[in-house]
């Protein structure tokens, strides 16, 4: 979406403005490295590692505009990250999080993501402590339907991407409770991709 490249570049000028010039070349390094990744040459299915440092990326810049919002957390499991995930997926679910979720709470809040692996699958947790999303629209969201308003269009569209990539076992999970919470498991199944060794031989990775 432009707004979010628009709204970064005029974050980098007031920074610039402000005499802080050590944060604005870091918002202007994430800023390069989420479009870099965002990119990836034309891939649609990147590595969760990938996924992850995108979103690092993203919320990093966040945080600097939204400071007195909120806070984040980053705990994923090494195991899963050379797992492939459909490229953007975790970026939409923390944007609602943080626009529908932790601005509309009184006090700071935290986004928390975390991930492992569970058997054959591969489960990335998206947890925020804002206001809570409507019931409603978590079934719009999980029943292809159009949300209100646009809380959770971004969400919808993962959810029945993941699932028409790897089948109707995966996709979203979502729970909430109104003022409190809002949790959005991702499923995916567990495959690590085929990758290069230091020698430049392809090595199926250790699926155990």
């Amino acid at each position: 979406k432009p707004h979010f490249l628009y709204n970064t570049i005029e974050t980098i000028i007031s920074l610039i403005k402000l005499n802080m010039k050590p944060e604005a070349i870091a918002a202007a390094k994430d800023l390069a490295n989420f479009y870099k990744l965002s990119l990836s040459k034309g891939s649609d299915i990147i590595t969760i590692r990938e996924e992850m440092q995108l979103t690092q990326s993203y919320l990093q810049i966040q945080q600097i505009r939204y400071v007195e919002y909120m806070e984040s957390t980053m705990d994923i499991d090494e195991e899963i990250m050379d797992c492939p995930i459909p490229k953007l997926t975790l970026q939409p679910i923390v944007e609602n999080a943080i626009y529908h979720g932790l601005k509309k709470k009184p006090a700071k809040g935290l986004l928390r993501i975390s991930g492992r692996r569970e058997d054959d699958e591969v489960r990335i947790e998206i947890f925020d402590n804002g206001v809570g999303t409507e019931a409603s629209v978590i079934r719009a969201i999980l029943n292809n339907e159009q949300p209100d308003g646009q809380s959770g269009f971004g969400v919808k569209s993962v959810h029945h991407r993941i699932r028409k990539l790897y089948g109707d076992r995966f996709g979203l999970e979502m729970e909430s409770a109104a003022g409190e919470y809002t949790k959005v498991v991702i499923r995916l199944p567990y495959a690590p991709l085929i990758r290069e060794d230091e020698h430049g031989l392809v090595q199926a990775a250790d699926r155990r």
